[in-house]
């Protein structure tokens, strides 16, 4: 909603349209697009006209239905993830990050808050997954998370009880694992895709809002350094899609996560009890291969940005765009 409202500061009150899905898109006279709209409010469909539409529209995005008609939904790891918010006691100082897993089970927990409440807790976020469980459907409405989860590791890690954590009152959801393949394309003329839409990947590495973010200042960029848009959604995607296309392949490949798997492949005793089982050089590796593909390594994230449009060149681009 903070996104949302900053857009209509900037653009006015009528940039941010709801009810409207999108159902087609075509060239229309001139060099604009034509872009049909249906509603749940109205029997009767509605067109745009704009310089560009761009699929930010989720891993079940519209624009890329269109695009690639033939792809179908996306496809399942077989895993499920948990998620939701309990309350509990402060663990390892207050401030500590838990990931933990065997292979089959994952678990990461870690405040919402630096300090507890008066009753000494604070809100905790966890998300739990296993490998072998049914895929199932993502659940629309949230339910205790005993019913849902089922019997789970009795992990502890410090002061950190995991099952203490996830027994709490609150409501927890489930999700299907899924992603999407990589794409050899994603802008065609004066359409484009972004975010999920592009490249919905794994959840491993915490790049799903962050790579979304880089999207759209990489593309911004393209269309502010020059007058045809067909030529900066060409540029945009020959920056973005590669160095995507390969964090996706990676995300499959668990990520930085990997990391779980080879302790407990060479540790007994439980995922916490592994600290000596992987050398420490080979654990740097893995983070750090992953940070290079990711772009957030120390050295890419220290570099001036290669988004900023310098000197008198200023904006030149002036596009009218949908975004869905």
């Amino acid at each position: 909603m903070i996104l949302a409202q900053a857009v209509r500061d900037r653009l006015g009150a009528d940039a941010v349209t709801t009810d409207a899905r999108l159902r087609s898109f075509g060239e229309a006279e001139g060099s604009e697009l034509r872009i049909g709209l249906s509603h749940q409010e109205s029997a009767l469909p509605t067109e745009l006209r704009a310089d560009v539409l761009i699929g930010c529209d989720g891993i079940h995005s519209a624009v890329r239905g269109l695009l690639y008609p033939q792809e179908g939904p996306p496809p399942s790891s077989g895993s499920v993830v948990w998620r939701g918010v309990s309350r509990c006691r402060p663990f390892l100082g207050g401030r500590s990050m838990v990931v933990m897993g065997d292979g089959d089970w994952k678990a990461v927990v870690y405040p919402l808050a630096d300090r507890p409440d008066d009753d000494g807790t604070v809100p905790v976020n966890w998300a739990v997954s296993r490998e072998s469980a049914a895929p199932g459907e993502a659940r629309t409405a949230g339910a205790p998370a005993g019913p849902v989860l089922g019997p789970v590791p009795d992990w502890r890690c410090g002061d950190l009880a995991l099952a203490e954590v996830l027994f709490g009152q609150e409501q927890v959801r489930q999700f299907p694992m899924i992603d999407r393949d990589p794409l050899p394309r994603w802008s065609f003329g004066r359409v484009t895709l972004l975010g999920d839409a592009a490249h919905a990947m794994a959840p491993m590495g915490s790049n799903a809002t962050t790579q979304c973010v880089v999207d759209a200042r990489a593309l911004a960029h393209t269309l502010a350094a020059g007058p045809d848009p067909v030529r900066a959604l060409s540029a945009y995607d020959r920056q973005r899609r590669p160095a995507m296309n390969r964090l996706q392949v990676l995300n499959r490949a668990k990520g930085p996560e990997v990391v779980i798997d080879m302790a407990h492949g060479r540790a007994a005793g439980g995922p916490c009890r592994a600290r000596q089982a992987v050398p420490r050089a080979d654990l740097a590796q893995v983070t750090a291969s992953y940070a290079r593909a990711a772009g957030s390594d120390r050295a890419s994230v220290n570099r001036p940005s290669p988004y900023t449009v310098r000197g008198d060149r200023g904006i030149r681009g002036s596009h009218r765009a949908v975004v869905g």
